[in-house]
């Protein structure tokens, strides 16, 4: 009979094969692996007896011959019995040669296979034969007797070890097995949509990754970049571009990089819709969102700015171009410097004269006049002046765009750290020239900034 030594060898050694075969996943966007990390997972001991044997009986009068099923049992127990004490001396290829005794067995029922599949994923586990691990796995799953318990796991293990080979196919099968039977892991949720992409199944990546985090969003978790960048591929390879937007916009609020604001407001400013009004206001978001990357991107806008009149927001670039060591630097120093001095000049000439234009507005019968001086006055940094002059020529009205004023409001609030204020004029903004889509930015914004202070 099989002694409890060899049962617990037996669980021993399948936890050592999920355990050295159990990784988790931080995804590449061009390659689908997980790299390893241990598992704390374990299979459930059972109690004793493990398997049962049926002895020959013993009848009151003379003793009968033993059945066909008595003599399979015995067959059974005295093979994996000893494979077990095989596993014991290290000797699991020899453990493996006598299970094979047993394949071609007729009249195995399914608690059969599922001893001989056990033993036979303890020795493979201890030879560390991963072809042999999962075709046992797979084996056990079938007979349709391990426990719930026990299906997690090798549903994980199965899971896991068919995306590390990239068989995409087998692996959305056992992630799909592993959710079905209640399988909570996040790596595996987040594996599906990725299987799926890496299948050229890019409807149902796209699906799952929306969905999930969605999933994600309601329960007040940050989905990871790898799972957005999932949608975002899955979408690009669709051709939807809406839908290409939307998992665009999500990277840009929960991993905030310039290449996917720069990538958004190239969208944006690309389209036949835009208005070419809000030029400044694209800029005026970079600087706030830090997404100027180059000398000539600082240099572009601050002369772009400065050669419209707006010589506040030209000195907020050419300062934050300076202050993060990217201007005043190589062979064009001395340029760089200049610039900075000519903008200097332009914004104290600028606020002289502001206070007579502001004299001038408060007697016109629209409004645009207090909303563009209150946006010169934003940029120069007085953003109580700024915000009390828009407020003043929203409300007189006669605009040509009410929308491109909330918008210059809010971001005034926003700039102000006065964000639930900015936050109730920008959900305001409407239009089909961009200026919704740069209000519904500043929000991300503003949330994203919320979010790192918690």
């Amino acid at each position: 009979m099989i002694t409890r030594k060899f049962f617990l060898l037996s669980v021993l050694g399948v936890l050592a094969a999920i355990i050295s075969s159990r990784a988790f996943a931080q995804w590449l966007p061009s390659e689908g692996t997980f790299s390893a990390d241990a598992m704390t997972s374990q299979l459930p001991e059972q109690k004793w007896p493990y398997y049962p044997v049926t002895l020959a009986r013993l009848p009151r009068y003379g003793i009968q011959p033993r059945t066909a099923e008595e003599l399979r049992q015995e067959k059974i127990t005295a093979v994996v019995s000893a494979a077990y004490d095989l596993v014991g001396q290290n000797r699991y290829t020899e453990s493996l040669a006598r299970l094979r005794e047993l394949d071609n067995l007729p009249g195995k029922t399914a608690e059969d296979s599922y001893v001989i599949e056990r033993a036979r994923l303890a020795a493979a586990t201890r030879l560390n034969d991963k072809a042999l691990m999962m075709q046992a796995a797979q084996a056990l799953m079938a007979t349709g007797q391990t426990p719930v318990a026990e299906q997690l796991v090798l549903a994980d293990f199965l899971a896991r070890t068919f995306y590390n080979e990239r068989s995409y196919r087998q692996a959305i099968h056992w992630i799909n097995r592993y959710l079905k039977e209640g399988g909570t892991d996040a790596a595996l949720k987040e594996a599906l949509p990725k299987a799926y992409y890496f299948n050229n199944e890019y409807g149902q990546a796209a699906l799952l990754a929306r969905s999930t985090i969605e999933g994600l969003e309601r329960e007040g978790r940050v989905p990871t970049e790898g799972l957005v960048r999932t949608w975002i591929s899955a979408a690009s390879k669709l051709t939807d571009h809406q839908q290409y937007l939307s998992a665009l916009e999500k990277a840009a609020a929960y991993h905030p990089k310039r290449e996917y604001w720069n990538e958004l407001l190239n969208e944006l400013v690309a389209s036949p819709a835009f208005s070419d009004r809000l030029l400044f206001d694209v800029y005026r978001f970079m600087y706030a969102a830090g997404q100027i990357g180059t000398v000539d991107d600082y240099l572009a806008m601050s002369n772009t700015a400065l050669a419209a009149g707006n010589s506040g927001l030209a000195q907020l670039v050419i300062e934050q171009g300076f202050g993060a060591g990217i201007l005043g630097n190589g062979s064009q120093a001395s340029k760089h410097k200049a610039l900075r001095e000519k903008v200097l000049k332009a914004t104290a000439l600028q606020t002289r004269k502001l206070k007579l234009e502001e004299s001038n507005a408060a007697n016109s019968k629209s409004g645009d006049d207090l909303c563009n001086i209150g946006e010169l006055y934003i940029d120069l940094g007085e953003f109580d002046k700024g915000t009390a002059l828009l407020d003043r020529g929203i409300r007189r009205g006669y605009l040509k765009s009410i929308d491109h004023s909330r918008l210059r409001l809010g971001v005034g609030y926003a700039l102000a750290r006065r964000d639930q204020e900015a936050l109730r004029i920008l959900r305001q903004v409407q239009g089909k020239d961009g200026a919704i889509e740069l209000a519904r930015y500043w929000q991300m914004l503003i949330e994203t900034r919320n979010r790192s202070k918690s």
